[in-house]
């Protein structure tokens, strides 16, 4: 289901960095046991005059701690 995160202005400034606006995709496939089997993630970023490296790393770190066999992650700036 789709999650949504509310912070307060104070919250915003010490939980999250100086980065760009970000929209991100996630749609995980898991078995009837909760083994997690697929994980597939777009990533859009608004970098402005400062592009050429977010969306590679976002794209290369959005599963890194799952030991999956089928990902896909594909990255915009």
């Amino acid at each position: 289901r789709p999650v949504k995160l509310v912070m307060t202005r104070d919250e915003v400034f010490r939980a999250s960095g100086p980065t760009s606006a970000t929209s991100i995709d996630v749609k995980i496939g898991a078995s009837k046991d909760g083994t997690i089997t697929a994980a597939e993630a777009t990533l859009r970023y608004s970098c402005g005059p400062y592009a050429g490296s977010w969306a590679e790393i976002g794209a290369m770190t959005a599963f890194a701690c799952y030991k999956l066999e089928n990902v896909k992650t594909v990255g915009y700036e």
